[in-house]
């Protein structure tokens, strides 16, 4: 996904730079998943918090993975939402299981 929208600019008739595609490549490749870990930090100093309320438990990470979604994709910082979704899920899955309860 990130070769592709980096190849969309230049398929598309956009002025790019070699310098340009290397700094959109960086920032899709490195942005997505370093939101996905402080998504994932945050996300789990909160569940750490949360005692025995599974529903609250549960609505707090499906809701995370669309916040973090929308913030990598919808605002000004344009990272790979896909990426900082699949680490945010990582990172959940290595370190924030063990703050849900039972």
């Amino acid at each position: 996904m990130v070769v592709y929208l980096v190849i969309l600019d230049f398929v598309e008739g956009k002025d790019v730079t070699a310098g340009g595609i290397i700094f959109k490549f960086i920032r899709l490749s490195f942005g997505g998943p370093l939101l996905g870990i402080i998504g994932g930090m945050f996300i789990s100093f909160i569940l750490k918090r949360i005692h025995n309320n599974f529903v609250l438990e549960v609505n707090t990470t499906i809701f995370a993975s669309y916040l973090f979604f929308f913030i990598a994709e919808g605002t000004s910082l344009h990272v790979s939402g896909i990426l900082a979704i699949v680490t945010l899920g990582l990172y959940m899955t290595n370190t924030g299981k063990t703050r849900i309860s039972a």
